[in-house]
């Protein structure tokens, strides 16, 4: 199932309005609507159109675990086969599957925390915002980010901490430094996310070179660690055990990297469960026998929702953590499942 919800954390009456990335799967078919995030009118705010600078959210040392936040190893360029490789095994959105050329490429080994946003923050209430183009992929034309955009995100910093906020108890977000600041973001949109990685120096990663670095290329995997089920010790999945005090949970609340047994082939943590991970790609569930057949450094460039990939912490089917396994939600969109990691063209 595409998203499931742990008993006892919403409110009947309010469950849909607080989850609307899972509108299209319940069968509601209205999009939503983002709740303003303006702030009382005042002065308008004067803003910076700059280029970002790579991994300045790590800067003065952040650490997620042993590691640096923002470590990422440079990955070969490669080969792959894309999509569901065992017919019946997958969804029809999975097929055919067909080959892929990836350029080399970084992925960040960990999801951008809470930490790592609020220095991002800190910039966005000073008026940073992404150049017109920023955060294209170097071989794909119409990949960067579009000055239009500019009207999706918050009109300020009081309003982006707002936004972040999407659902009580069950953000990650908090205003002020807490204990919190290793946890994946949360509640983070499309364009949200895509301007952080353009301010970090990188990009989103398109939904090949994602599912590139969780299948391990041409080692074609199952899952990002290999054939082993999944289980509590490799996902951060429903109903694990996080503190002995507390017994099996469902909850976000886990600091990055907490499962060493489930990295990827290039060190990436939580390529499955933990959040779902906005890619780049605007979502077409017949995009693998169109015009993404034959995907050379390919995207789908056009306007509308947007790939996520990778399971979150409410599911527990196994199929849900498959590195073919795709997801959509409208770019506007925020949720407590939802969150992202960032692409780099560094040499």
């Amino acid at each position: 199932m595409r998203c499931t919800w742990a008993p006892g954390i919403f409110a009947a009456g309010s469950l849909l309005a607080t989850l609307p990335g899972c509108n299209a799967l319940l069968g509601i078919e209205d999009r939503y609507e983002e709740r303003p995030a303006a702030t009382d009118a005042g002065p308008a705010q004067e803003l910076h159109h700059t280029p970002g600078v790579s991994k300045q959210s790590c800067s003065g040392g952040l650490a997620c675990g042993a590691h640096d936040c923002c470590d990422g190893d440079r990955m070969p360029s490669g080969d792959f086969q894309m999509g569901c490789l065992v017919e019946g095994d997958g969804d029809y959105d999975e097929y055919p599957a067909h080959p892929v050329s990836v350029s080399a490429f970084r992925l960040d080994e960990f999801e951008v925390t809470v930490g790592r946003y609020r220095k991002f923050a800190e910039a966005f209430a000073q008026g940073w915002r992404p150049m017109d183009g920023a955060g294209a992929h170097p071989k794909i034309d119409g990949s960067g980010w579009r000055l239009a955009w500019e009207s999706k995100l918050p009109v300020d910093g009081a309003g982006l901490s707002e936004v972040l906020k999407c659902i009580p108890f069950a953000h990650t977000w908090t205003d002020v430094e807490a204990a919190n600041e290793a946890y994946p973001l949360n509640c983070v949109s499309w364009y949200e996310a895509f301007a952080f990685c353009i301010w970090d120096g990188g990009r989103l990663p398109t939904e090949a070179e994602w599912e590139y670095a969780a299948r391990g290329g041409s080692e074609q995997r199952t899952w990002p660690w290999g054939e082993q089920v999944p289980d509590c010790s490799l996902v951060r999945m429903a109903d694990c055990e996080e503190d002995p005090n507390v017994g099996p949970e469902t909850t976000v609340f886990v600091p990055v990297g907490s499962r060493e047994a489930g990295k990827a082939r290039w060190g990436q943590y939580d390529l499955a469960g933990s959040l779902w991970e906005w890619t780049f790609d605007t979502y077409d569930d017949t995009w693998y026998g169109g015009n993404g057949k034959k995907c050379n450094d390919c995207a789908n460039t056009a306007v509308g929702p947007r790939a996520d990939r990778g399971g979150c912490f409410y599911e527990s089917e196994p199929r849900s953590f498959r590195t073919s396994y795709r997801g959509k939600d409208f770019p506007e969109n925020r949720n407590d499942w939802l969150g992202f990691r960032c692409a780099r063209d560094d040499p």
